[in-house]
């Protein structure tokens, strides 16, 4: 007989900040100020997942007519897997 150890998966979702206040030498204001990210992980490592072991970065992008962020992640804890960052585009502005 052969045994195959099963680890059990959960999902979590954290709010995370988003960082970005100049984009082009330009001052900017984002909207929304927070984001969801959606991850899995093992029961194991849940606890050992924290808002800092994850960072966003945010590329400009044209969505139609409108210029929007659009936000990936760039670290994440090795225990844990991305699934989503809602919203993925976000609004901005330049402040005078």
């Amino acid at each position: 007989m052969v045994t195959i150890p099963v680890e059990e998966f959960t999902e979590g979702k954290i709010s995370l900040p988003v960082n970005v206040q100049m984009l082009n030498g330009k001052k900017i204001t984002v909207l929304p100020k927070t984001v969801t990210l959606t991850y899995k992980t093992t029961l194991a490592h849940y606890s050992k997942v924290y808002t800092d072991s994850f960072l966003l970065t945010a590329e400009p992008v044209m969505v139609g007519e409108t210029n929007k962020l659009k936000l990936s992640v760039i670290k994440s804890p090795m225990q844990a897997t991305v699934t989503s960052v809602v919203p993925s585009l976000i609004d901005y502005y330049f402040e005078k």
